[in-house]
């Protein structure tokens, strides 16, 4: 096949898939100007990116703050979390070791064993924060999970019955301790 032939196919396939809105200027982030060459249209202003500060906040009274995190690695997983008062100081965390599993099944087993501990500590007003929207949506009912984790998902509502709570999405760079001991419970 003919070099010009590939690359014609190619910028077809690409500009089939932004049609589609699959895929879209905001995906060539860090090349704008291959972007422009395949010809996705850009619908916003590369000049108007907007920074902004990401951090940790402390909760409200009377509440902890549960930040949990899963990870997962070639052969293995692991949880983390952290509980913290409302000056932020550290009450309690974790990091364990788990099977070989998916993603969501790490973030939801980091939940249920940071919801557990909570408990057990006496906690009884819990602000969770995660950096996985999936877990937030399950949690909020407002997806259902995959039928491999219902009894995960089951045995963490139930946890959640006996406390007063909210949960709440988190962006990654907020939730970097939570990460570090996820990475140690590999």
């Amino acid at each position: 096949m003919v070099a010009s032939t590939i690359i014609s196919n190619i910028n077809h396939k690409i500009n089939i898939l932004s049609s589609c809105n699959l895929i879209s200027y905001k995906n060539c982030s860090n090349s704008f100007n291959f972007a422009d060459r395949l010809g996705i249209k850009s619908n916003l202003n590369v000049n108007s990116r907007v920074s902004r500060i990401v951090y940790w906040r402390k909760p409200e009274i009377p509440f902890v703050k549960l930040n949990t995190d899963g990870s997962v690695k070639r052969n293995i997983a692991g949880t983390g979390g952290i509980i913290r008062n409302f000056e932020g100081k550290v009450l309690s965390a974790f990091a364990s070791p788990l099977n070989q599993c998916s993603v969501l099944t790490a973030e939801l087993s980091a939940v249920a064993e940071g919801i557990e501990k909570c408990i057990n500590l006496g906690y009884s007003n819990v602000w969770i924060e995660v950096n996985s929207q999936s877990v937030v949506n399950i949690l909020n009912d407002k997806c259902q999970g995959n039928p491999y984790n219902f009894y995960l998902i089951r045995r963490i509502k139930l946890a959640l019955s006996n406390i007063n709570y909210k949960i709440s999405h988190v962006l990654h760079e907020a939730n970097s301790c939570a990460d570090w001991l996820a990475n140690v419970g590999c």
